[in-house]
């Protein structure tokens, strides 16, 4: 019998070890394995909804980030345009280079707290030198780079809970895999020389309709 690794999917494991319950569960000669087979799968089943969980809110967060990041950008873009006017379009003047040293891309092509940070400073560059622009635009600045490092962090602290849910997800699949080869032993020690017998309690890793028959669920 293959019983697969715990580098197969937990739907799959998951499975395995429900066809292989209900089939140790029909025989009075092994029903006792199936009640000891019950903690692992639901184990698996609990590590893989919280890593699905953990999934959902990485996406959530990526979609705040995203759109703070895209906000931020937007009004980068529409100080410059105004810089620009103060300065007659030269972007060689003290007052631009002050305010952009690096030019427009470069602030654009960040994102998330490197953002945030270039553009707390553009915001007191303004303030600086062109005090003008500073009502309009500087507290706006200041408040979409917090939000967008914020967001950062957040996003950076559910990737994180990701790949811990995974690596727990993981070992709940080792335990289920070692409580399915577990039984395995036991089944063969019960039925000795019997390994089509045994075969029985297993889900086939390719169910077949040969001869009319319906595939194993």
């Amino acid at each position: 019998m293959a019983i697969r690794d715990e580098n197969s999917s937990s739907e799959e494991l998951l499975r395995d070890s429900r066809y292989h319950r209900k089939a140790l569960a029909s025989d009075p000669h092994t029903s006792h394995l199936s009640t000891d087979l019950q903690p692992a799968e639901k184990g698996l089943q609990a590590a893989r909804t919280a890593r699905e969980a953990a999934e959902d809110r990485r996406a959530d967060d990526l979609a705040v980030l995203t759109r703070t990041d895209y906000l931020l950008d937007e009004r980068l873009r529409t100080v410059e345009l105004d810089v620009l006017k103060a300065v007659n379009r030269d972007r060689e003047a003290a007052a631009y280079k002050a305010v952009f040293p690096k030019g427009l891309a470069a602030l654009t092509a960040m994102r998330g707290e490197e953002e945030a940070r270039a553009a707390q400073a553009v915001a007191a560059a303004v303030r600086r030198h062109l005090p003008a622009l500073a009502d309009g635009h500087a507290e706006e600045m200041e408040k979409l780079a917090s939000a967008t490092a914020a967001a950062e962090q957040a996003w950076t602290l559910a990737d994180e809970a990701v790949q811990a849910a995974f690596e727990e997800e993981r070992s709940a699949r080792r335990e289920l895999v070692r409580r399915l080869r577990q039984n395995e032993g036991a089944l063969l020690s019960l039925f000795p020389g019997k390994r089509g017998l045994v075969r029985t309690f297993f889900r086939p890793a390719r169910p077949s309709r040969a001869n009319g028959k319906a595939p194993a669920a």
